[in-house]
């Protein structure tokens, strides 16, 4: 089970959330989100120079629902900070209120910053590739620690008129890339493992890639969309079926108190699997702190 599932659950009391936040309170809170990547550097006060102790910290950080809401929290507050600095109403042409009703882009009025996020983003992070940031640092920066520029870039292309938006991501190539982009990424590790298996070679990774894209390619053309396609034909006709009710039910969670209680108890699916994969750590840990021997634990 992935711990998106938690997060779903938890989405729709998130954007009640920050539905009426201020453009200042959603930038302080990008930044309290990724100012949580640096508990990576605190890891070694933890950790001392205990083997079992470094992953006892890294499950407890990285192996649990808990260890990244706060990058899904803050893509929802980034959400919230593009419909305010980047959209307006579509019907007074006005600023976005909270009576407002239908949004429209309003690219010509966005910041400078935004319009050109895309570039400003990806030259700053290919500046960190070519610093490689190496042990906690390389463990921040994949926690939390990018969310800032992670926003920069999704906020300008969602924008649109930055050069490498316009000129590139909007190509039929990339556009086909971005519409099975999700699709690889949720069978990237399946495909590597079936490729490994059946070709025991050192080309293999090279070719990876281009199997990965016409997988999903062709699980995008044969499965996903003629679902897509079902689903909205169910939509238009009012049919309501037991994926219908079920996907209607999470919609219907709006309080903070069913969504947590919900969430907790998702969560404690992950208990057996993160118990057993720490259980001998923390064995030895409780041994090398006590005195004795448990390695038989």
């Amino acid at each position: 089970m992935s711990v998106l599932v938690v997060y779903w659950v938890l989405l729709r009391p998130m954007a009640n959330l920050v539905r009426h936040m201020s453009l200042r309170c959603c930038a302080v809170t990008v930044v309290l989100c990724s100012a949580w990547s640096l508990i990576f550097f605190l890891t070694p006060v933890l950790e001392g120079n205990s083997q079992p102790r470094q992953a006892i910290a890294q499950i407890i950080i990285r192996a649990s629902p808990l260890g990244y809401v706060h990058i899904f929290f803050a893509g929802v507050v980034l959400s919230r900070m593009f419909i305010l600095t980047a959209m307006k109403d579509a019907e007074t042409d006005g600023p976005v209120s909270a009576e407002t009703q239908r949004l429209k882009l309003n690219a010509g009025e966005a910041p400078c910053l935004l319009r050109f996020g895309c570039c400003l983003g990806y030259l700053v992070y290919a500046l960190l590739v070519v610093c490689d940031p190496k042990d906690h640092g390389y463990l921040a920066f994949h926690n939390g620690g990018l969310i800032p520029l992670m926003g920069l870039i999704l906020v300008g292309a969602a924008v649109g008129v930055d050069p490498i938006a316009d000129w590139i991501f909007k190509s039929s190539p990339f556009i086909m890339v971005g519409r099975v982009s999700y699709i690889q990424y949720l069978f990237q590790r399946s495909v590597w493992t079936m490729m490994k298996l059946q070709f025991n070679a050192d080309w293999f990774p090279w070719v990876f890639p281009f199997v990965l894209v016409a997988f999903a390619w062709a699980f995008q053309r044969w499965l996903e969309a003629p679902l897509t396609d079902w689903q909205r034909l169910r939509l238009e006709s009012d049919t309501k079926g037991g994926l219908e009710q079920i996907i209607d039910w999470l919609d219907g969670i709006g309080s903070w108190r069913r969504a947590v209680v919900l969430g907790l108890i998702i969560c404690m699916t992950f208990t057996p699997s993160i118990l057993v994969i720490a259980l001998p750590s923390w064995c030895n840990a409780v041994g090398q702190f006590a005195g004795f021997d448990v390695s038989t634990c």
